[in-house]
């Protein structure tokens, strides 16, 4: 017999009180928010909500413990971050189920976000690493001291990875960490954060400040408190709108050129379009495939599709019926709805793919995509009219072609998009 899967609370009631009693979350004494599992609709432990009082305080602890500290050696700073990775590693096994059952991830996209969050942890403590700092010039120069305070926030779909991407660099700097986070992202960071104090990080260095529904009113004062009293702010993939609940990013493209290979852009773009919960910045639900590529990315993708496990995530459950009346205007307007083989899986929670063929030109592409498992396929026949749809699409954009990069590069100067992947699915995070 099996043993029984533990409970959210029996993973992360300590490590949430000895986060707590370490001062590592900001506004502890304060007002609770609670959360429904993603999974299984279980309420989970309270996490303490940071009001705009509560983040002021927060900042004064942190710039007090920066002055207290004052510099620390480089060597010594990438030893802590090098500890941290070790007990990181040491329970992926309850980070996998806190990410499961927390923050709604999958559990192929959980063992994918602690592999990612361990590739920024390993970049970080290189002694040449990819968050080294920039090179002097030659010429004799003072360099700045790092700020005092920095600001990091969380993407939902990444709570680990963007976690540390947003944080580490900033500690190994020698400055101290605020963190704004939802509550459905915290169960990861409370874990990290107490670690990172177990490592020997002074707890008013990194502290976490969890923020109410995206868009509330709470949400918009406590982010305005807290990057007008920081510093500075850590470097994002895709800055989050202040107002979720209002207009969202415009959405990623995926290309596939005459010249590129159906089956992986077809393997590629199930992963962007229906992964990580359908919640991620890189998430490409529109996609630009050549006339003479449209019948094998088809089926391809229809088998990818078919096949792509969707995790039934609180929050895409909750959108399921305005990606319903999205889709049916799209229909109305002349889409067609592609078919699929039945889901090997029968749950009800689970979302189910959306493929859709728009039979327009890429000129009528929607400027806004609701967020959900969902693809607008539309055939090209001519280069420049996927130049001149990817100028009112988003940051991310993914080109499959066997043309020389050098000779493509030049073209995508003027384009919105600065993640820009050849042969490759879009990928959010700083890291190449």
């Amino acid at each position: 017999m099996r043993p029984p899967i533990p409970t959210y609370r029996q993973l992360l009631g300590p490590r949430m009180r000895a986060a707590i009693e370490a001062g590592t979350t900001a506004g502890a004494s304060r007002e609770g928010i609670t959360v429904s599992g993603p999974v299984t609709g279980h309420p989970l432990p309270a996490v303490p909500l940071c009001s705009p009082a509560d983040a002021r305080h927060a900042v004064t602890r942190a710039r007090q413990a920066h002055t207290a500290s004052g510099p620390a050696d480089p060597a010594e700073r990438r030893d802590w971050a090098r500890r941290l990775r070790t007990q990181l590693t040491s329970c992926r096994a309850a980070l996998r189920d806190v990410l499961t059952q927390g923050s709604g991830l999958a559990p192929a996209d959980a063992d994918a976000e602690c592999r990612e969050a361990d590739r920024v942890l390993r970049a970080g403590t290189a002694p040449h690493g990819l968050f080294r700092t920039r090179q002097p010039r030659r010429t004799p120069r003072t360099e700045a001291p790092p700020p005092a305070v920095v600001l990091s926030q969380v993407d939902g779909a990444r709570p680990l990875a963007s976690l540390l991407e947003g944080a580490l660099p900033a500690l190994l700097r020698g400055s101290t960490v605020i963190t704004e986070l939802d509550a459905m992202s915290a169960p990861a960071a409370l874990i990290a954060t107490t670690l990172a104090h177990q490592a020997g990080l002074p707890p008013p260095a990194w502290q976490l400040a969890v923020h109410g529904p995206a868009g509330s009113p709470q949400a918009q004062a406590l982010h305005a408190v807290l990057a007008e009293h920081t510093d500075d702010s850590a470097p994002q993939c895709c800055p989050r709108p202040l107002d979720e609940s209002g207009r969202p990013r415009p959405p990623g493209l995926l290309v596939l050129r005459h010249d590129g290979h159906p089956v992986t852009a077809a393997r590629c773009a199930a992963r962007a379009c229906f992964g990580r919960t359908c919640l991620s910045c890189a998430a490409t639900p529109l996609i630009a495939v050549h006339r003479d590529q449209a019948g094998p990315f088809l089926r391809a993708f229809t088998a990818e599709a078919a096949a792509h496990p969707v995790t039934p995530s609180q929050l895409a459950l909750t959108r399921q019926a305005q990606l319903r009346d999205w889709s049916d205007s799209a229909i109305t307007a002349g889409a067609r709805l592609h078919p699929l083989p039945p889901p090997t899986d029968s749950s009800s929670r689970s979302p189910k793919p959306i493929i859709l063929l728009n039979p327009s030109s890429l000129r009528a592409l929607p400027h806004e995509v609701p967020r959900g498992p969902i693809a607008l396929v539309t055939v090209f026949t001519h280069w420049s009219e996927v130049l001149d749809a990817a100028r009112r699409t988003g940051n991310h954009l993914s080109v499959f072609t066997r043309t020389r990069t050098a000779q493509l590069a030049p073209q995508f100067a003027c384009l919105p998009a600065t993640r820009i992947r050849i042969n490759q699915a879009p990928r959010p995070g700083l890291l190449p």
